[in-house]
């Protein structure tokens, strides 16, 4: 098996568990408590596997080929919050404040806009928008 087909597999597989693992981590805390606070548990739960994951790897306690299966696919696919802060921490290691500056603005403020624009597009004219809310 090719190198470049088993780190897809990998990410794959990883992202079938993590999107499932989300869906019921949403539907059971999002009916016990309320689904904002689901959302805020799993990106937290998230970040904080993924920042163990890369820990090992960096500590070789794991192999790098474990990260593609649990790092990228699993907690891509539970969270991608996830993969965002382990960005975000990389450019405060690294000292490049300019660059995590525009990253954290950007892709809050520009994600909401998509969404908005998006939403806004398709639902502006039948008077839907109002019933998100």
């Amino acid at each position: 098996m090719s190198n470049y087909l088993e780190k897809y597999l990998l990410v794959g597989i990883g992202c079938f568990f993590g999107a499932n693992g989300r869906y019921i981590v949403e539907h059971y805390v999002g009916h016990i408590i309320s689904n904002d606070f689901a959302v805020l548990c799993v990106n937290i739960v998230g970040c904080f596997i993924i920042g163990l994951l890369t820990a090992y790897v960096i500590k070789q306690y794991m192999h790098v080929r474990w990260s593609f299966l649990l790092a990228t696919g699993f907690c891509g696919g539970f969270t991608t919050f996830s993969s965002l802060a382990a960005g975000l921490v990389k450019l405060i290691i690294a000292g490049n404040y300019t660059m995590l500056i525009f990253y954290a603005v950007g892709n809050m403020v520009l994600g909401l806009v998509a969404v908005y624009l998006a939403l806004w597009l398709v639902l502006h004219n039948s008077g839907k928008l109002k019933a998100l809310v």
